[in-house]
C-alpha cells in the first residue's frame, strides 16, 4: 500500500513547480524577445511608429531631471541615448526572467498579468508621440499579444502550463485530509511531468525566429 501511495505522489515531487529557476528565465526571456521582434517589425514598416523600447526611453528622457540628462550627456557624449536604450532593455530582460519564473513556480496567470503590466507601460509610453496618432499603441499592443501567447506555448510544450495551480491546490487541501491512501483520488497522476527537451527546443527556435525578425 505504500508504494502505491507513493507512485500516486511522485508526479507532484517531480512537478513543474520543482523545475529550476532557468527554466522559467528562459520561456520569460524568449516570450520577451517574440513580442520586442514584433514590436521592432511593425516600426519598421510604418516609420511614424515606435518600437516599445524607444517608447519608454524616449518618455524617460522627457522626464528625467535636467542635471541627470547633462550628466549622460557628458559621460557619455554622442552614446547617451544608446545607453539609455540599452538600460531599459537590460531591465525589460530582467523583468522577463522574473516574471517566466514565476510563472512556472506559480502559474501562468502571474506570468500574463506581469507581461500585461509592462504592455500597458509600453502603450503609455508611446501616446502622444511621432505622428501615428491613435496608432502609436501598436506595437506594444501587438508585442504584448505575442510575448503572453508566447508564453503559453512554451509552458505547454514543456508541459509546465498551470502547474503553479495545481501544487498550491495540492498544499492547501493536503493537511486536511482524513481518508486513508486507498480512498484518495488519484487526481494528482494526471499532473504533468515536465518535457524540458521539448522545451528548450521550442525556446531555441522563438529565439532564433525572433533575432531574424527584430534583426
Amino acid at each position: 500500500m505504500s508504494s502505491q501511495t507513493d507512485t500516486m505522489r511522485r508526479p507532484v515531487e517531480d512537478s513543474p513547480t520543482q523545475s529550476p529557476w532557468w527554466i522559467g528565465a528562459i520561456a520569460g526571456l524568449a516570450s520577451a524577445a517574440a513580442g520586442l521582434a514584433i514590436g521592432e517589425l511593425l516600426a519598421s514598416i510604418w516609420t511614424s511608429l515606435e518600437s516599445p523600447v524607444v517608447s519608454v526611453g524616449n518618455r524617460v528622457v522627457d522626464n528625467v531631471p535636467r542635471w541627470l540628462k547633462t550628466w549622460a550627456i557628458e559621460t557619455f557624449g554622442t552614446n547617451d541615448k544608446a545607453v539609455l536604450l540599452g538600460t531599459v532593455a537590460l531591465l525589460l530582460a530582467a523583468g522577463a526572467a522574473a516574471l517566466g519564473t514565476l510563472a512556472v513556480r506559480r502559474g501562468i496567470r502571474f506570468g500574463l498579468i506581469g507581461i500585461g503590466i509592462f504592455t500597458a507601460v509600453g502603450m503609455l509610453a508611446s501616446l502622444g508621440r511621432g505622428t501615428s496618432g491613435l496608432l502609436a499603441p501598436l506595437p506594444s499592443l501587438v508585442g504584448g499579444l505575442v510575448a503572453g501567447g508566447t508564453l503559453a506555448l512554451l509552458m505547454h510544450r514543456g508541459n509546465l502550463d498551470f502547474a503553479g495551480e495545481q501544487a498550491l491546490a495540492g498544499e492547501q487541501t493536503q493537511p486536511a485530509q482524513t481518508q486513508p491512501p486507498q480512498a484518495q483520488p488519484a487526481q494528482s497522476m494526471l499532473i504533468k511531468v515536465p518535457n524540458r527537451r521539448q522545451f528548450l527546443g521550442t525556446a531555441a527556435g522563438v529565439t532564433a525566429g525572433a533575432v531574424v525578425i527584430g534583426g
